[in-house]
């Protein structure tokens, strides 16, 4: 059976303005064992990581079109707007596109271009790849499903110096996601999400979401925090990643060992 990257797209963003968020986590360890977990975990999306982690091309290739045989929406984070990447990412299967560190219009802009068709956008057209049938789909019949649902698109807000108004920024995505961990950086406060002025960043972004009509997301390191999440409002959770959960696991079992002493172990909080 061939899975619908355009179904799975719609489903998403149906999810997004549903009664119940929509749940992920992070990817970065190169293994389909991962995504098939993911999948019969019962999660809504994976975030393939291509700022934080080790995966090359081939990997991330290799990651998203696995995620698109099982019925898994995974998106692509990325660190910097290069449409190469993005196109052969969505080529790849590719629900959309996460980007971080978002701090102006263009930026947005740009990537939005980067995921649409002309006259919609600047995204090289080719036809070798599975969405389009590897050349047996009519081009026309092709852009048509495109233009009708086309990728996600994801902003990461993490910084409070921005170049525009924030409301303005985030206009036209699909998601506008708060980085809780480089902001609190940026704020100078070293990771910490307890202090005013972090709180405060936050309310200003769920504030210009309403204001543009746009669904809001975090990343957390802890499930105990979805509670807070959802009576924020926020539709696109991504909780931990991969290396995170397997970490904490494994420390778990060392901590629980009778007879055995531990050094003192902090939890990571990188995203």
């Amino acid at each position: 059976m061939t899975v619908d990257r355009i179904e799975l797209r719609a489903g998403l963003r149906a999810r997004l303005v549903g009664s119940e968020p929509a749940l992920g986590t992070m990817v970065k360890i190169d293994d389909f064992s991962v995504l098939d977990i993911a999948r019969r975990a019962g999660l809504d999306f994976v975030v393939i990581d291509g700022e934080h982690s080790q995966l090359g091309d081939s990997g991330i290739s290799r990651m998203l079109r696995y995620a698109l045989a099982l019925g898994l929406p995974a998106l692509l984070r990325i660190a910097s707007l290069e449409p190469g990447i993005i196109n052969r990412a969505l080529e790849s299967g590719a629900a959309g596109i996460q980007l971080s560190n978002v701090n102006s219009r263009r930026q947005v802009v740009e990537l939005i271009d980067a995921t649409r068709y002309a006259p919609g956008g600047t995204r090289s057209i080719g036809l070798a790849h599975p969405g389009a049938g590897h050349g047996t789909i009519p081009i026309a019949d092709y852009l048509e499903e495109e233009a009708a649902q086309p990728p996600l698109v994801v902003v990461q807000i993490e910084s409070p110096h921005l170049l525009d108004p924030l409301a303005d920024i985030i206009v036209g995505v699909d998601v506008a996601f708060h980085g809780p961990t480089d902001m609190s950086v940026a704020l100078g406060l070293h990771g910490s999400t307890d202090h005013a002025d972090y709180r405060e960043e936050r309310r200003r972004l769920d504030a210009a979401a309403m204001r543009a009509s746009v669904p809001i997301g975090s990343w957390i390191a802890d499930p105990g925090e979805l509670g807070e999440c959802i009576a924020r409002g926020e539709r696109y959770v991504a909780i931990g990643s991969d290396l995170q959960i397997l970490g904490k696991g494994l420390r778990a079992l060392t901590v629980e060992a009778p007879g055995r002493s531990t050094p003192e172990l902090v939890e990571p909080a990188r995203k």
